[in-house]
């Protein structure tokens, strides 16, 4: 019903702020449905309500601040030049208005970036959905909220179970970028809550899955550390059917077997892995074998070849012996004086 005032053609001529302003005034109404429809309205409007609403982001009345942020978040990317407000409305006094205002964050997505520093901080607020909502919210955002993977693996630790599992889940939207959470979020696999355990395996899988997107291009040692954290996640789903399915364990089993078939296709790097480790052994067997078979080679295929490597070095091989010989013959001489 607000919608259709708005856009009928007796309000043609008022300015869209003007118009607005008395449907955001409604979210506040003592009548639920009259707020219901305002709501609605302001969502359907869109990117036009969005200057009234950010400016209400700022109202005296912390109802309509939180109904504000709330509007916003249902607009999803469509209000992303409302995030540098609600990044602010991050910082207000009414936990309500926090909580809307990480949610809106939360919905417009990778587009509130510029937020994560102070989503970051909001961790650590004293309200425990703004922390539930904070974690959810990096979670959306995804890799390009990186430098958050030391403030969610401190999360892990939180004492309501819900942030512990949202911190999970967004470390593992994290993909290979929260791979120094890996051993933190091991031990969390024995959570008292069935819900954080899931989410420590959705968490793993996407952070093993990132490894096995990238599997060509990491170095083999690296390669060999994401197996051995692996392999000890998988021995821990299989020692304890009674809290983890097979579904969950195939979240890591599958992208874990194919980083398992990389390594044994880098027979090369084995070959020169073992020669580093064995130069002797390599040498010996070269000289044993190597050196011999390539003398047996000439002789069958070039036998002039060996006559005219001996006569070539024959007159060394005379000198040598003529000067053995004299060296022999003087000692004999000293010896007899």
């Amino acid at each position: 019903m607000l919608f259709l005032i708005f856009t009928g053609n007796s309000w043609a001529q008022i300015p869209a702020d003007a118009k607005i302003t008395p449907i955001v005034e409604k979210l506040i109404d003592k009548n639920a449905r009259v707020r219901l429809e305002a709501h609605d309205a302001l969502v359907s409007i869109g990117s036009s309500a969005v200057p009234t609403l950010i400016e209400n982001l700022k109202n005296p009345d912390c109802n309509i601040r939180w109904r504000a942020a709330w509007v916003l978040g249902d607009m999803g990317a469509e209000a992303s030049t409302a995030v540098g407000v609600l990044t602010e409305a991050l910082q207000d006094e009414d936990a309500q208005v926090r909580m809307y205002a990480v949610l809106a964050l939360s919905e417009i997505g990778i587009p509130a970036k510029s937020a994560v520093p102070s989503l970051m901080a909001a961790l650590q607020d004293k309200e425990e959905y703004v922390r539930i909502y904070a974690a959810s919210a990096l979670r959306r955002i995804g890799t390009e909220a990186k430098v958050a993977v030391p403030s969610l693996i401190n999360a892990l630790k939180d004492k309501n179970p819900r942030v512990r599992k949202n911190a999970a889940l967004a470390l593992g939207a994290m993909a290979t970028e929260a791979s120094s959470a890996v051993q933190v979020l091991i031990p969390l696999l024995d959570d008292s809550e069935y819900y954080v355990r899931y989410s420590v395996v959705k968490g793993l899988g996407g952070i093993i899955g990132g490894y096995q997107d990238i599997v060509d291009n990491l170095p083999s040692a690296k390669l060999k550390k994401v197996i051995a954290d692996f392999e000890q996640v998988i021995q821990i789903l299989d020692s304890d059917k009674e809290n983890f399915t097979e579904l969950d364990t195939a979240r890591i089993r599958r992208p874990l077997e194919a980083l398992k078939a990389e390594k044994e296709t880098r027979l090369f790097d084995v070959a020169v892995e073992w020669i580093f480790k064995h130069k002797l052994l390599l040498g010996l067997f070269c000289y044993v074998t190597l050196l011999p078979a390539l003398w047996l080679i000439l002789l069958q295929i070039k036998p002039l070849w060996l006559l005219q490597i001996n006569n070539a070095l024959k007159p060394y091989r005379t000198h040598l012996i003529s000067q053995e010989e004299a060296n022999l013959r003087s000692k004999s001489r000293r010896k007899q004086r």
